[in-house]
Formats: C-alpha cells, structure tokens, sequence
C-alpha cells in the first residue's frame, strides 16, 4: 500500500493497494497506524480478483437486514465504492464500505462490502477530517434494532483527547507507508 496525503491545508489522502492486498485489512493498518479518528472514502476505482459482498432484504417480521454473504472470483470491475472509516468505543477502526462491481461476465453486482482482494489496483481518494468522526453503534430504533450503524461524533470523544492531524515527512523512496499521523497530547 502506499499512501499521501495532501499539504495544501486539505485531509485529501490518496492510497494505491497493491495485488494481493486485502481492502478492509490495509484500510484497518491505514487507520491504526495514522491514528486518524475517521475518514470518508469519497471514491475509488480498479480490479478485484475477489469480493464478499451481501444486499439488504428483509427479515420474515419485514425488518431490514442484510442477506447472507456472496462470494464473487475472477475479474471483477469496481464502477463505485464509498463508505466511511470510523472507530468503535474501544477506539477500533471499524470499516463500513458499499459499492457496485462488474464482473467478467457483464452481470453487476451491488451491496455492503465484506470483504474485496486487489486484482490489478484500487486508487482510493480518503477525506479525513481531524475534528469529527464515526463511532460504530448498534441501532436501538424499534423499526431495525441491532443492525450495526455509524453515528456522527466529536473526534474528542472518540479517543478521549483532542486530535489534530500533523503532517510528517514523506516516506523514503520506495517504502509504502502512511505519511499523516494525528497527535495532539490529552488536555
């Protein structure tokens, strides 16, 4: 993986995954290792050789819920892929990602993303704001309790400390590492 971010006062980070690479995984290192509080991925485009998706349907009760996980192999398009990097209460990252995919044969497939191998590459644009965040929840609305969801929140209260993002020199040639990292000491 190999990440940049953008000096120009905009959290633009841009990051090219590598073949083999797993998305949810390098987007997990990416958070834990940046310490950002959260991120957007407003766009990304490239190739899977596999993805884990599921779609929304409803339970027998007609509440909402997502269908069992599918498995697509082979060469599959990404035509569209967003979603929002949060954290839990434990301050994990948490990955939440939709998109809509074409594969080999023509047929499109869409949904909530499990899980997605690099075929070729994925060029990912992340917005990372460094005063908000998400924190993963679990809904208590009766119309679909217990579907995990992301709830919009002060970074602070996301790691218990303010956080500012500090930029940091570019890595050295060749080495693929995140080059932002968020430090600010606790009040």
């Amino acid at each position: 993986m190999h990440a940049e971010q953008s000096r120009s006062g905009t959290a633009v980070t841009l990051v090219r995954l590598h073949p083999g690479e797993h998305l949810h995984s390098s987007l997990t290192d990416l958070m834990t290792r940046s310490g950002w509080p959260s991120a957007v991925l407003a766009s990304a485009i490239g190739s899977l050789s596999e993805l884990r998706y599921s779609y929304a349907e409803t339970d027998q009760a007609g509440r909402p819920t997502y269908s069992p996980a599918r498995t697509e192999r082979g060469l599959i398009e990404i035509a569209s892929l967003q979603g929002h990097l949060g954290r839990t209460d434990d301050d994990e990252p948490q990955i939440h990602l939709h998109g809509v995919f074409a594969a080999a044969d023509g047929r499109v497939v869409a949904g909530h993303v499990h899980s997605a191998t690099v075929l070729v590459t994925i060029e990912i644009g992340l917005l990372c704001p460094s005063d908000v965040g998400w924190r993963r929840t679990i809904s208590t609305d009766p119309r679909h309790p217990g579907l995990p969801v992301l709830d919009p929140v002060p970074a602070y209260s996301l790691t218990g400390r303010e956080l500012d993002l500090v930029l940091l020199p570019p890595a050295a040639p060749g080495v693929n590492t995140p080059s932002v990292a968020a430090s600010k000491a606790a009040k």
